[in-house]
């Protein structure tokens, strides 16, 4: 009896412990910092989370994606840079075009891929995701009217969390 009283008035202390973890890296000389979520922080709106993270910490671009119907997917794509944040949000066809594309890994492994396409008269966006939902590749492209202060990362691949 002791021991289920004291598990209850414990738990809650630990499940605020758990929600606030955060892993924050100090970045160049201007002494900004950019904080993100545990890896495992995937917003429950979302099915996957894909990451990548530069060497030296400075960028992090991660994209959430929600397979939510046949033909589409929902994603969330946020860009974390020394100096600029970026996100954006939407929905991405299908490519019914072709029957599936063929990547690379890092290794030199060849790998099929659905690609998703989204485009809007600020930009183009591909989402090419693995078939076995372990990585993706994007590719971006701003239209000649829109500046982009803050360009997205494309054609490096991000892994799933």
């Amino acid at each position: 009896m002791w021991n289920s009283l004291l598990l209850l008035l414990l738990a809650p202390f630990f499940i605020y412990q758990k929600k606030n973890v955060s892993q924050c890296n100090e970045v160049n000389s201007l002494k900004k910092s950019i904080c993100i979520s545990n890896t495992n922080d995937l917003d429950s709106n979302y099915d996957n989370l894909y990451l990548y993270k530069s060497p030296n910490g400075d960028v992090i671009q991660k994209l959430y994606v929600k397979y939510d119907l046949e033909n589409y997917i929902k994603y969330k794509l946020v860009l974390v840079k020394t100096k600029c944040k970026l996100e954006l949000v939407g929905e991405a066809e299908a490519n019914q075009e072709l029957d599936g594309e063929i990547d690379e890994d890092a290794d030199g492994n060849a790998y099929m891929a659905i690609e998703f396409k989204h485009q809007t008269e600020q930009f183009y966006l591909s989402i090419r995701i693995a078939e076995d939902k372990e990585k993706v590749k994007i590719s971006y492209a701003p239209t000649l009217e829109v500046e982009d202060n803050c360009p997205i990362l494309t054609d490096i691949l991000m892994y799933s969390e």
